[in-house]
């Protein structure tokens, strides 16, 4: 099944239980479903977390003077009603669309962490086995206090080698609770260098994420497609042993494609974010 959605990670993992795969287990299906599901996940197994609240009901309470990013638990489809909330600016309108967003019928409050949002997609073809595909940037706007996609570009321009490195340890970390997970999968990051925070928030499986897969990878990475990758990895062919070299910089602006690195951080930067 190629998921497009977090609710039909459900219907996968309850379709591989019936058909005893044990592939994708319940902390993976509901860790990909719910993002507070992720989170406490991370909480319980002492890895870094984004501190979260659910409400299915609209109030004040345990807002406090704090900034609060307010989306969906379990979107229906992604980046779609998210907001940078407070005590001042909450709004009923804005809190019943991203009630309705979630498949789960969950508000989550998650506590705003400054910095970027960075993605990592990785390989594994056994529990043993995590190679890293590539870590990308993920752009994204606010405006009117509505959070927006931009784009994505790979390599990323914004992290060292050495912080690369420390997502891709936390990322086994994270990776290995589920052992008999093989294929692709990302793992979204919020980093904010000054403070030295990397803190897991999303979690998926598949060739989702925002046009990386059949945009980005075609254009930036010699050798095999992703998609045929995974599907040898599920039919447990031989793999080719190869590395991933990036080719060349690779931006999606607002689902354009742009080549040039420089040209890209201009847009970004006439944006005024």
């Amino acid at each position: 099944i190629y998921r497009s959605s977090g609710p039909s990670i459900i219907s996968l993992y309850l379709l591989e239980k019936y058909l005893n795969c044990k592939r994708v287990d319940r902390d993976l299906a509901y860790c990909v479903y719910s993002k507070s599901y992720f989170s406490n996940f991370n909480k319980k197994k002492k890895l870094p977390f984004v501190k979260v609240f659910l409400k299915k009901t609209f109030d004040y309470k345990n807002l406090k003077k704090k900034l609060w990013v307010m989306k969906p638990d379990a979107p229906i489809v992604g980046k779609k009603n998210v907001y940078l909330v407070n005590k001042k600016n909450l709004k009923k309108k804005y809190f019943n669309l991203c009630k309705k967003e979630s498949h789960n019928n969950n508000v989550l409050f998650s506590e705003f962490i400054d910095g970027k949002d960075i993605t990592i997609f990785f390989l594994r073809s056994n529990k043993y086995n995590f190679k890293k595909i590539s870590i990308i940037d993920e752009w994204v706007g606010l405006k009117n206090n509505k959070f927006f996609g931009i784009g994505i570009s790979n390599p990323s321009i914004y992290l060292s080698k050495k912080i690369q490195n420390e997502i891709v340890k936390l990322s086994k970390k994270i990776i290995q609770n589920f052992i008999n997970f093989k294929g692709v999968a990302s793992i979204s990051f919020r980093v904010n260098l000054n403070k030295k925070l990397i803190l897991p928030y999303e979690i998926n499986i598949g060739l989702s994420g925002d046009g990386f897969a059949d945009k980005i990878y075609p254009n930036s990475f010699k050798g095999p497609s992703l998609y045929s990758l995974e599907i040898d990895i599920l039919l447990n062919r031989k793999i080719k042993k190869f590395s991933f070299q990036n080719k060349n910089f690779c931006g999606l602006y607002f689902g354009k494609m742009i080549f040039n690195k420089d040209k890209f951080l201009n847009k970004i930067q006439a944006l005024q974010l």
